[in-house]
């Protein structure tokens, strides 16, 4: 199972997201006054009557009105901070079916923050409302055709209901299109500048997305307005009246239609700018004590939080070790030294194994799914078709696929007779819960390794286990709901036709860890040369090729296949090209990075590579990078 987002128990997120976040708040609220002072002026625009304009925003501003509004807005909208706070996420969800979208989407937390979204945009525009006046003020106005009686302002309820219809839009849009996913940014820079890029782009971006949806909303008020209207007048006792916004002369009101518009512009940005605000402050870099203070504190020290389950905190450690690799010349001495009492590089040994177990997971599942692909047996999950949320990440996956080729290729290096190295992959298998349960752990692969270039051969594990399995039955899990019995309807093979690419965008949605680490072991290895004492890295150095040439290859053939498939199916879903620019951007990250990591070590050693004991296949890539043919 995966660890929750932001448990709290964590030290990191009662000891530093916590406080980040009531940062971002705290930010977003002293400047939501002046974010406030500019709707206000522009929403009350008259090109008629400039001066009573003024004189009507200045009299407003300096009222105790004001003062409420920016109290119950800032309220509103500190909840709202705070509610999509706690659905972050590091990773995307990836659908594989139109269906997994719709049972993602009625889950009861997501049920949840829709209707509490809905509820905060109406909200929001019941407290505009008497900033606004006129008819927008109140719900209740007198009649027309006798001001004894009470109406019902349809405009103000055309104001509540669109603020509502916002809301929802807001929440589907979040997590259908992976708004709710942060993205830690790739250039450091200050905060100040930051927000100073991003403020005239987010509000051109509201304006842009409030007029399309108040197209949208003003066709759909004119056909199902009258169902609101009656039921309000029939419940609240309230005289009939015609109204103004049955006729589309009515509808088409300027002033109605700016004060919407402007409206709507601005319950976007506050929204957006909260979520950019909170982004900014929860992906700032976090610098990991190296070594701890005390004993039952150890886990807090940078070499052991990389192995950590939580995926946010995971992100974080991996983001501070590439910042260190970078960097930081006094941190990466401290990664260098010898652990008392033996003298062996323990703390080199688990950030080295962190880094490498994670290219040859995303190995082993590239040369799985090219084996698929190859032999024509797509993997389909039984029963309802879900999403998956863990991917590269998981540690837990086994490094046996990629060392049992490794020591393959060392096999034939050794061994000029033998046949050039060609890896053999077989589909990775799946537990009930969606982990990945590799064939090629240790105890299904021989069990060789090579330290330092040399083979060693460990003890292989004993088959007790295995044999017990095989003598159990296997246990099958049959769905609730047998959904093959309706598949001979057209809607429902349309619902479980699958996404185009689910499973090359599974593959790469969180590959951002995999970027780190081969940007952190490429910075180690050219800053070893001055200042590795001990020759700590050099001896990792031939697994850390192998590793970063293993992920290169098996990247470059995924590209192929996925270009050739591409031009089988010419029109990708509309959901696949909004989830898939991000993951596309970081699977070019990624190729890009391991092209510049592995140039980097060539250019600081150059010909010295040649020397070391690598299997033929990777010497022959070697060779075309150092001829710079790659």
């Amino acid at each position: 199972m995966m660890m929750k987002m932001f448990d709290q128990r964590h030290w990191f997120v009662r000891e530093v997201h916590n406080w980040r976040v009531g940062a971002s708040v705290a930010w977003y609220l002293i400047l939501l006054p002046l974010t406030t002072l500019c709707y206000l002026v522009l929403v009350n625009f008259s090109i008629y009557s400039p001066l009573s304009w003024i004189s009507d925003c200045l009299s407003f501003i300096f009222s105790t009105s004001a003062l409420l509004l920016l109290f119950l807005v800032g309220c509103c909208s500190f909840w709202v901070a705070i509610y999509n706070a706690s659905v972050f996420s590091v990773t995307p969800v990836i659908h594989k079916t139109r269906f997994s979208v719709i049972l993602d989407m009625t889950r009861p937390s997501r049920l949840l923050h829709v209707t509490l979204s809905a509820l905060a945009g109406g909200f929001t525009m019941w407290c505009l409302a008497p900033a606004l006046g006129g008819r927008l003020s109140g719900l209740v106005v007198r009649c027309l055709h006798d001001e004894e009686l009470t109406c019902l302002s349809e405009h103000h309820l055309m104001l509540v209901l669109f603020g509502i219809y916002l809301g929802v839009i807001h929440s589907v849009t979040h997590f259908l299109f992976s708004e709710n996913v942060l993205r830690f940014p790739v250039i450091k820079q200050l905060k100040f500048f930051l927000v100073k890029s991003y403020i005239l782009p987010s509000v051109s971006q509201a304006l842009r997305t409030s007029f399309r949806h108040l197209l949208y909303f003003y066709l759909g008020y004119f056909i199902f307005g009258c169902l609101p209207r009656e039921w309000l007048q029939s419940n609240l006792h309230l005289d009939y009246s015609i109204s103004q916004l049955e006729s589309m002369y009515g509808i088409c009101d300027v002033g109605l239609f700016w004060s919407l518009w402007l409206s709507g512009a601005f319950v976007f940005h506050l929204w957006h700018f909260a979520l950019f605000l909170m982004s900014i402050f929860t992906t700032e870099v976090y610098e990991f004590p190296m070594e701890a203070a005390l004993i039952n504190q150890e886990e807090s020290s940078l070499d052991r939080i990389l192995s950590t389950p939580a995926p946010y905190v995971r992100h974080h450690a991996f983001q501070d070790l590439n910042d260190l690799a970078e960097y930081s010349k006094r941190r990466r001495g401290w990664l260098y030294s010898l652990s008392q009492p033996g003298g062996h590089p323990q703390r080199w040994t688990r950030v080295s194994a962190q880094c490498m177990d994670l290219l040859d997971s995303l190995t082993n599942r590239l040369l799985a799914y090219h084996d698929e692909l190859t032999n024509g047996k797509a993997h389909q999950t039984g029963g309802f078709p879900g999403q998956s949320q863990s991917g590269c990440s998981d540690g837990s996956i086994s490094r046996g696929t990629l060392t049992n080729t490794l020591n393959l290729g060392f096999n034939q290096s050794l061994h000029d007779s033998q046949p050039a190295y060609s890896p053999a992959v077989s589909p990775p298998k799946y537990t009930r819960d969606g982990r990945d349960e590799s064939v090629f752990t240790p105890s299904h692969t021989s069990d060789q390794s090579f330290d330092g270039g040399q083979l060693r051969r460990r003890p292989i594990q004993s088959s007790n286990s295995s044999t017990l399995q095989a003598s159990q039955p296997p246990v099958v899990y049959r769905p609730l709901i047998d959904i093959s019995r309706f598949k001979h309807f057209r809607f429902v093979r349309y619902l479980l036709e699958p996404l185009p690419d689910a499973r090359s965008r599974e593959l790469f949605m969180d590959c951002q860890l995999q970027i780190w680490a081969a940007q952190s072991l490429s910075a180690f290895v050219v800053s070893s040369i001055h200042e590795d004492t001990y020759g700590v890295v050099q001896q990792t150095l031939p697994k850390i090729l192998v590793s970063m040439l293993s992920l290169d290859s098996a990247l470059d053939r995924h590209i192929k296949l996925l270009s050739s498939h591409k031009d089988s199916n010419p029109k990708p879903h509309l959901l696949a090209l909004k989830s898939s620019d991000i993951l596309a951007k970081l699977r070019v990250n990624l190729q890009g990075s391991l092209k510049t990591s592995l140039h980097g070590i060539i250019a600081t050693f150059g010909q010295h590579l040649n020397n070391l004991m690598l299997p033929l296949e990777y010497r022959k890539q070697l060779s075309q990078l150092m001829e710079y043919k790659e």
